[in-house]
């Protein structure tokens, strides 16, 4: 069975200003394919606390989903992660 983990990166997301309705239907979506979702991690906006889940997904063998804010901002801190 495949697995995944699902990080969810925003600081509008842990200070309560947005909602994370992105893994919720993530996980949804997965689960009907026959993925199995390994954990949901939520952090701020911080490269090196980004940079060190990809690491740890990567480590698990695990596919990694990414939610970040809509619409992208393009000079969020997760463009400079090296994915």
């Amino acid at each position: 069975m495949p697995v995944a983990e699902i990080l969810v990166a925003g600081d509008e997301i842990l200070s309560g200003q947005t909602q994370d309705v992105n893994s919720f239907w993530l996980c949804r979506a997965l689960t009907a394919r026959g993925v199995f979702v390994r954990r949901v991690v939520q952090v701020r906006d911080d490269e090196t606390a980004i940079a060190a889940e990809v690491a740890a997904a990567r480590a698990g063998r695990a596919n990694l989903r990414v939610c970040a804010a809509y619409p992208i901002n393009h000079s969020a801190t997760t463009a400079a992660v090296p994915w």
